[in-house]
């Protein structure tokens, strides 16, 4: 029994190292991608952060070129990113129609938004992947049977898991986490993933003390939800 303990006490700690070292590399990944886009090329200073953290070299060049794919994709689209009242950031997008400007701009006057500098963006959010999957058998909990079949280094980098009757939400950052989990389901009968999103996560959600903050927040999230059918919000409060 305590050889089993050992055991299993030194495979935590690798998988533990092995989680920290992930964050360590996302949050370079996230800084480099920043400076990119600040400075529009490879810069030095990219490539000087990228060698102090043994990021390699061929990776900041992949990720500027997938994120000037993702530029020129973009362009019949817009993305404002604002600095509302009681610290609240949020951020906004949407294909680039006139009435749908005219729509943001009548909110930002309402509500009193500042628009700041895009570049910013990654700074207050990030993007993840946030999938829904739905069981196909009632009898057995969905959320057990994924923390049964899939391997722990999987579950280790999942995120954010929530359970809801038969459906169970995974967000995560990784795209290999996705690909392993599609290989780890495929040809299971017991459930299927029913979507796949890409949305913007906020890096810390600001609290609300104040009374006026919080009806400030409710009047706001309202307003948003009567035109969530024509825009993507993504704000800093829970």
């Amino acid at each position: 029994m305590a050889g089993h303990s050992h055991s299993a006490n030194v495979k935590w700690r690798k998988d533990r190292q092995a989680q920290v070292r992930g964050q360590e590399h996302q949050r370079i990944r996230r800084e480099i991608e920043l400076l990119l886009r600040q400075e529009g090329k490879i810069s030095e200073k990219a490539l000087i952060l990228a060698r102090e953290h043994s990021f390699p070299k061929e990776k900041v060049y992949k990720i500027w070129e997938k994120w000037k794919q993702k530029k020129d994709k973009a362009d019949d689209y817009f993305g404002k990113l604002y600095q509302a009242p009681f610290e609240i950031v949020l951020y906004c997008e949407g294909k680039d129609e006139e009435k749908k400007t005219e729509t943001i701009n009548s909110l930002s006057k309402e509500l009193k938004w500042k628009e700041i500098n895009k570049n910013s963006l990654l700074y207050y959010f990030r993007k993840v992947s946030f999938w829904e999957l739905e069981s196909r058998n009632k009898t057995v909990k969905l959320e057990e049977y994924l923390l049964t079949t899939l391997p722990s280094e999987i579950i280790n980098k999942i995120e954010q898991i929530e359970t809801s009757n038969e459906q169970v939400k995974i967000i995560f950052m990784e795209k290999e986490i996705g690909e392993a989990i599609e290989n780890c389901l495929f040809g299971k009968d017991f459930c299927f993933i029913k979507s796949k999103k890409k949305i913007w996560q906020p890096l810390v959600f600001q609290e609300l003390a104040s009374q006026e903050a919080q009806e400030y927040a409710q009047k706001l999230k309202q307003r948003l939800k009567q035109n969530q059918g024509k825009f993507n919000f993504a704000i800093n409060i829970s």
